[in-house]
């Protein structure tokens, strides 16, 4: 019964984890995979007929986020919100496609503002659909009309231009790997991915550095200026 007891309690333990590892983000469409995966750090997977989980009830399964194909014109495109773990200076952007090779995503943009205070639509839709269970999120899912028109109304459509309208290779080895060297841009909390007009990416990387908001700060808080979390950039070691 001890022995059943640890057991139960280690798996909450691994299901806090997951919750807490999961990023905030709010996607239109989620169908085939979910936008989850492509903040995995481990590097994407292709699983073949042969072995277990190749295939969903949606159908083939794949390591990233994948959506279906629009047939209509609201939204015509799909686009997913995303908090950054950290807010800073953004300098580089790295989107995969490995495996996505005839469901890619043609093309894409990227957005990008600075948001300290989210507005509570806002927090609302990060939590929509959140389920310790799965954390990584849950396919063959899609937005409401009701969130839909709530994601709309905080006019993300509007922010900048991180990464303009560029188009995509299919995820072959060779052409599977897009980088955008990005400058001169300033301090970033969120991000608008979009895809034009649909289909799958499997990473997206954000490469940059830390920048915390210092104003919202006690005068009396004890910092750790070393850490990379608050900034701190080792320079050297012994």
């Amino acid at each position: 019964q001890r022995q059943r007891q640890r057991q139960r309690q280690r798996q909450r333990q691994r299901q806090r984890q997951r919750q807490r590892q999961r990023p905030d983000k709010f996607a239109t469409d989620e169908w085939f995979a979910t936008a989850e995966r492509m903040f995995l750090r481990a590097e994407p997977i292709f699983r073949t007929d042969d072995m277990p989980g190749a295939y969903t009830v949606q159908g083939k399964w794949m390591d990233g986020w994948e959506t279906r194909r629009k047939r209509i014109t609201n939204p015509g495109q799909d686009w997913c919100i995303i908090k950054l773990g950290r807010p800073g200076e953004i300098v580089g952007i790295e989107l995969d496609t490995a495996f996505f090779t005839g469901n890619y995503s043609p093309r894409f943009s990227l957005q990008a503002a600075c948001i300290d205070s989210e507005p509570e639509s806002l927090v609302a839709l990060h939590n929509m659909r959140r389920d310790p269970n799965h954390p990584y999120g849950q396919i063959g899912s899609a937005c409401s009309d009701e969130d839909l028109a709530t994601a709309e109304a905080l006019g993300t459509d509007r922010w900048a231009d991180l990464v303009p309208f560029t188009p995509l290779q299919p995820g072959y080895a060779e052409s599977r790997h897009h980088f955008f060297d990005v400058s001169g841009f300033g301090r970033v909390t969120h991000l608008r991915l979009n895809m034009f007009p649909d289909g799958g990416i499997a990473r997206l990387r954000v490469h940059g550095r830390v920048s915390p908001n210092w104003d919202t700060m006690a005068a009396s808080a004890e910092v750790d200026l070393c850490s990379v979390l608050n900034g701190g950039l080792g320079i050297s070691c012994r």
